[in-house]
């Protein structure tokens, strides 16, 4: 497990960072290839209404005691969620509230597992656990 114990250097951004990673835009070879643009563009837009009504839940949204998702938090979930569909990224499998008021990504490919926490409007998390591994690589990744 590789943990980040600094910010990301200057002009990191959420896309190069994203290009470091095993995941990648969606290509001829993806588990997304078969998937008609139609069906893209739908799924990014259930997204992207998912994330607006995240921004609605209030304190205790989930009857366990979880606080509310922070505003700025989701609005850096939407601006990445954006600049993701704008690089031809495969739409997340889900995206939720957590519970410490954070926005997760999931997205649940052949070749392993990959989600992004996003903390405030600038700053996320990546976590990518490979198929058959039971060791996630995290990185600090800045929402430009």
């Amino acid at each position: 497990m590789t943990l980040l114990a600094e910010a990301p250097p200057r002009g990191t951004t959420a896309y190069t960072q994203l290009a470091e990673s095993p995941f990648a835009p969606a290509d001829a070879t993806c588990a997304y290839a078969s998937l008609s643009a139609l069906h893209v563009r739908e799924a990014w837009a259930r997204l992207i209404d998912r994330l607006i009504s995240i921004r609605f839940l209030q304190e205790d949204w989930d009857g366990q005691g979880s606080v509310a998702p922070d505003p700025n938090a989701v609005a850096g979930a939407t601006k990445l969620a954006l600049t993701l569909k704008t690089q031809k990224y495969p739409p997340a499998d889900r995206v939720t509230a957590s519970v410490n008021g954070t926005v997760v990504f999931e997205w649940h490919t052949p070749e392993g597992y990959q989600e992004i926490e996003v903390t405030s409007p600038v700053d996320a998390e990546l976590r990518w656990v490979a198929k058959g591994s039971r060791a996630a690589e995290v990185t600090a990744i800045s929402i430009g």
